[in-house]
Order: structure tokens, then sequence, then C-alpha cells
């Protein structure tokens, strides 16, 4: 499927380096050497900041003709950084030392777009190669998310979404659509309040508070309504609303909110809204839905804005608001008043999950897992924790089964027949089948190993 102007800029990889390097052979890119460089730090650095390396290299071509234009050749800018039309402007614009300086430049420009300031860690030691990075409007930072919204802002041209798209064919001529069906039974609607979004959330683990909104006049739109125009005398903000039809996104999940009552729970949590349109039962469709959503939450739906990403959910972390020193002792208060604690809720989301594990776990039946083992689901994908030693059972090399996870091993890193190697976790990859994570972060295909 190709490329959409409806494509988030933050978003799961797609495409490959190989591919694009195999695109600018082909078409006679100026100075390939490079481009190789600048290809391999955009597949290293955007996956790290959530941002999709096929949108960053797409970009890249349009803006440089196929890396030959001018701009390219004689001072490798990635994407028209500082070259505005103006003559002057133009002959004064800056060089880079290398393609790789290029990509982190370009990437910095996107996310400052995308997700405004501050930057992620990943990407502050970079900042000083964009050189326009303040000239950004203070209203713009963080509200250009999609292809589409960076028509006459990132160019003058109001279809630049569409031109960046269409490049992308030539480029990478399959690319799998970028939001991907979920296996959790929820409508989710996406529609961020851009004017609300808040500073970083402070640890990477975080926690998600479950709320109740106290009026029954008040669905999920209505709730995100009221967050986009200020959130009454409070100043409230929440991530999402839930009610019986549908759960809505209104922050990204690296935002701040302002909802706990309490500065450490909104600096270290996410929170869900949920509405009070039905009677209260312990099994009603408000609460399917919230148990639904929570499970989405920890299980990275792809169909989800998690900002620059880097945020994990847990099931052992999730909080009612009355859980916060300070707060509303009473909220949630009917699911107290139907459940007296969060144990059924905790329930409820388990199984939510265990169907996403079970649609996949027979995938591993001809692969048994050594030893006991417990399982989750990260980034869509089933995961199983081993910590064992395995062997070896023919020659492998590593650097054969090359992915973001495994971009450390050596060229010449070599697994002999029967020696042990110690594995962290057993996952099932986009391809259905069977990988070993092992504790120097080397993806190899499962079925070249057995217990040690």
């Amino acid at each position: 499927m190709p490329m959409l102007p409806a494509d988030t800029i933050h978003g799961s990889p797609r495409g490959s380096p190989d591919t694009a390097m195999t695109f600018a052979r082909n078409i006679d890119a100026r100075r390939l050497d490079q481009v190789e460089r600048y290809l391999a730090e955009v597949y290293a650095l955007a996956p790290r900041v959530g941002i999709d390396p096929a949108i960053v290299v797409a970009q890249s071509a349009l803006e440089t003709d196929n890396w030959r234009d001018r701009w390219w050749e004689e001072r490798l800018n990635p994407a028209g950084l500082g070259i505005t039309g103006d003559p002057v402007h133009n002959e004064g614009s800056r060089s880079w030392e290398s393609g790789a300086d290029a990509a982190r430049a370009q990437i910095v420009h996107l996310s400052l777009y995308a997700h405004g300031k501050p930057l992620p860690p990943d990407l502050e030691p970079h900042a000083h190669l964009d050189p326009r990075r303040d000239a950004i409007a203070a209203d713009v930072l963080g509200t250009r998310r999609t292809l589409a919204s960076l028509g006459g802002f990132w160019a003058a041209v109001a279809d630049y979404g569409q031109r960046i798209c269409n490049r992308s064919q030539s480029v990478f001529p399959e690319l799998p659509n970028q939001r991907k069906e979920s296996r959790m039974p929820l409508d989710i609607e996406v529609n961020i309040a851009t004017n609300r979004i808040g500073e970083p959330l402070r640890d990477r683990e975080a926690f998600i508070t479950v709320h109740e909104n106290g009026n029954p006049n008040s669905g999920a739109r209505q709730e995100r309504e009221f967050v986009v125009n200020g959130g009454g005398e409070g100043a409230v903000s929440y991530h999402f609303a839930v009610d019986r039809h549908r759960a809505v996104q209104i922050l990204p999940l690296d935002s701040r909110g302002k909802h706990a009552g309490n500065a450490t729970g909104n600096a270290t949590s996410i929170a869900i809204e949920t509405s009070q349109q039905e009677p209260e039962t312990p099994n009603n469709q408000t609460q399917r839905n919230l148990r639904a959503l929570l499970a989405a939450i920890i299980a990275r739906d792809e169909r989800l804005d998690f900002g620059r990403g880097g945020y994990e959910f847990s099931r052992d972390r999730i909080r009612f608001h009355r859980d916060w020193p300070g707060a509303n002792p009473n909220c949630p208060e009917r699911m107290l008043a139907a459940w007296n604690s969060i144990d059924p809720l905790m329930d409820g989301v388990k199984a939510a999950l265990d169907q996403a594990i079970d649609i996949v776990s027979n995938m591993l039946a001809p692969h048994p897992v050594p030893g006991p083992h417990e399982t989750k689901v990260i980034g869509g994908k089933v995961l199983w924790k081993i910590d064992e030693d395995v062997e070896a059972s023919s020659e492998v090399r590593p650097k054969e089964w090359a992915d973001p996870s495994a971009r450390n091993a050596p060229d010449e890193a070599v697994i002999p027949a029967g020696q042990p190697v110690h594995v962290r976790y057993l996952i099932v990859g986009t391809d259905h089948q069977p990988w070993l994570i092992t504790d120097l972060g080397w993806r190899m295909p499962a079925n070249a190993f057995a217990p040690s």
C-alpha cells in the first residue's frame, strides 16, 4: 500500500536503507557514499525517536531531486533546510560535513514540527545541526503531525504531503500500511488536542490513572471538546476519554496532562476519563471498552499516538485516581461502589491481553520455549521472557539477521554450532516466525537453537 498524506510522521519503521540505496544507484544519485551514510543514520536514529524513517527518506528524495540537485551535491543539504527561494538566503545556507549529520539535522527539524520542544534525548545533541530550529513559530511547534499538515509550512505548496507520498512510490515500491489492524476489539479515534500538549512525562515506566467524569450527559467526544476548550477552571487535561461507543485519544502518550490533583501523578502518569452515560454494572459496555483500551495501551496498539515513544506501560502500574496522595478519595466513584477494589479491572485487562496472545501463541508450537516463562505484549508482538542458555544447532552469523535490534552485531560475528548463547526473549515477529533476542540485543531465528 502506498504512503498516504494522512500518515503520521511518528510511526513504526517502514522500508529499508538497502531498498532506498538501490533506488539511488539506479537513478544516478550524486555523492553515493554520503547517500549511503545518510540512509544508514536515518534508519538508526529515526526509529529511536519514534519517527518513520521511510517518511524521512521520501521527503529527502523529493527535496533533493533524488539526491542530484546542487544543494545536495555541494552542501549535503538533505531537505531544503534554509533554501527559501531568496538567492541571498540560498547562497548563505549551511553545509553539512557528512550524510549522517545531514540526516540528524532533518530528523531534528521534523521532530520539532511533529512534536515540538523539548527534543527527545537522542536528538538534543544534534540540535545545533538544524539551522532552522528557531525559525518554526511557537504556535506551529508540535502541531504538524501528519504528512498532509506539512503543506504550507515546510514548503509553501499546499499539496506538499501528497508530493512526498508520490515520491515514496519510486523509492519504496512496496510499503506496508502505516496503521495496522488491531487485535483489540475497540473503536479508537485519535484526535490530538495540539493546544493542550504538555511537557514530557518524567519516568519511562509510566502509570495509567483511571478517572470517572461524574457527568452523565458527557460522552468521549464531549470530553475531548472540554479539554480543547481549556478544561474548565482547573485547566484539566487527560489522554483518553472512553464511553460505551468508543475511546478518543486527546493527548499523545509522552505528554503530561493535568488530572491527578497531584504534581507527581501528573508528571508520571497518563489519564483515562470514563463516561457515566450508562447504568453502572461491573461489566457494562463502557467497562469493557475501558479494559480493551488499557490492554491496547499496554500492547502498544499501532492505532495510538505514542508521541516520541520510549515510555512503557504495564498492568501492574494501573491506578485509580484516589490512589494519588491528596486526590479525590472517591474517584472513580461508581467503579469503587461496584468493585470495592481495582482487582476486577486488572483481571479484565489481563483477559483482554490474553485474547491477543491466544491468537498467535500456536505459532510457537513447533518451537517450544525452554523452561518456565512469562508472556506479555510489546509493540504489538507477543513476547516470552526466557533468560536461559540455548545452543546453536548449526553455525549462525548474527549479521545475516540484522534489524534495528541487531545493529551492534559485528560483520565477522559467528556463533559456532554447540556454543551456548544466553537468550533474554523469544518473540513472534511480523513475519509470523519465532525469533530469539540474545543478551547482546541480537535477533536470530529460533529454529537455529536448542535448549542447552
